[in-house]
């Protein structure tokens, strides 16, 4: 099962725009994705593989969820929670 990134998300009630792009060349940041809840806008770097992509979007999500409800989860149970949550989902038929 694919995981589909669509341009806009709603997370919470805040509509999310997703911007797929290569961050290197384009921003000059090396990370995987960026999530930024004040001006609701998560970017995805588009040159990993496909997976990775599909992991650091669940994983942008997760890190809204925690923003906008006060969740104060650490980024290590961020990560579990989406490297996880990833695994099943690719499971799905």
């Amino acid at each position: 099962m694919n995981i589909n990134i669509p341009n806009k998300i709603k997370v919470g009630g805040l509509d999310y725009d997703i911007i797929l792009k290569n961050r290197i060349e384009e921003d000059g940041v090396s990370d995987m994705g960026t999530q930024y809840t004040p001006i609701q806008k998560m970017w995805i770097d588009n040159t990993y593989h496909k997976q990775q992509q599909e992991e650091t979007f669940l994983h942008k999500i997760i890190e809204a969820i925690n923003d906008s409800y006060e969740l104060n989860l650490e980024h290590h149970k961020i990560c579990t929670l989406s490297n996880l949550l990833y695994q099943v989902i690719k499971q799905l038929k």
